[in-house]
């Protein structure tokens, strides 16, 4: 008997068709098929075994993007802040009273948004590289994904991504080891 690859159902060996779904059984051998399957079903139960995995990568990604928001929204607050004193200097009637105060404020804002523009940067490069190992690991392309997960990456995670996206990139990473273990 030849079990159908689409339907499950047993049809004779020497059936061209299966007998309930009409696949066409393909001119090689039977026993071939039914390998075949059995190597699938045990490849997609490794993968549907991946649900600790699943979580790291979508915590990574999500921690990616909080942290571009964050620091994003930081930076905008400073050139806020950095807008009003320069309103404030530039009144005139500010102008008799101006210090050395107002001038220490200005260049301390300046380093902040400096700093703040460049986590978002940062971060926004850290949530475009997770972004690419998020859709490998959703297209079950796990050697991929799992070679987009360096070193630098992982760095470049703990620094601009809120320190938890690169963890749970170096937990994805294990477990993505593991399954590409099991697997082959």
């Amino acid at each position: 008997m030849v079990k159908c690859p689409v339907c499950g159902t047993e049809s004779p060996d020497n059936s061209a068709y299966c007998l309930k779904c009409g696949y066409r059984f393909s001119d090689r051998n039977t026993h071939d098929i039914n390998k075949e399957m059995i190597k699938d079903n045990k490849i997609n139960e490794k993968i549907e075994s991946r649900d600790d995995s699943s979580i790291y990568s979508r915590l990574a990604f999500s921690f990616s993007i909080i942290s571009f928001i964050v620091f994003s929204l930081l930076a905008i607050h400073q050139i806020i802040v950095i807008s009003m004193i320069l309103t404030v200097i530039s009144n005139k009637y500010y102008i008799s009273n101006f210090s050395e105060l107002y001038m220490t404020g200005l260049i301390i804002d300046l380093i902040y948004i400096l700093i703040f523009l460049t986590f978002a940067f940062g971060s926004l490069i850290v949530f475009l590289r997770n972004y690419r190992i998020y859709a490998r690991y959703q297209s079950n392309e796990f050697r991929e994904c799992h070679s987009l997960i360096t070193e630098g990456t992982i760095i470049l995670s703990i620094i601009f991504g809120l320190i938890f996206t690169g963890l749970f990139l170096i937990f994805l990473k294990f477990d993505l080891e593991r399954i590409i273990k099991n697997i082959s």
